[in-house]
């Protein structure tokens, strides 16, 4: 659940993302795209809906990505304390990545 950025209303249902959208993306390769913005990427090492072994190619020899590996985590990061972690880590990451 989440709340509009006007909180006019509660929203309990996230819109379902359609399969065009994940079609297109397999033109694209995405360890070959190009950025420069520094970026931080958490990954459970338990993850079963993306292998680590990708997320590894896609950091891989990328200055600017910072990787996390969340011990035991699965890919919605729900044991308990996992996000809280990822919420404290990327604050002090928004607050440090640019100094």
């Amino acid at each position: 659940r989440y709340e509009d950025p006007d909180n006019r209303k509660r929203i309990s249902e996230f819109k379902a993302i359609p399969y065009s959208f994940y079609k297109g993306l397999l033109q694209y390769d995405m360890c070959s795209l190009k950025f420069d913005n520094k970026t931080l990427v958490f990954h459970g090492d338990k993850d079963d809906i993306v292998p680590i072994e990708d997320v590894l190619e896609f950091c891989d020899g990328r200055e600017n990505i910072n990787l996390e590996i969340i011990k035991n985590a699965d890919h919605r990061f729900k044991n308990p304390g996992e996000i809280e972690r990822i919420i404290s880590e990327t604050v002090q990451f928004k607050e440090t990545a640019y100094d």
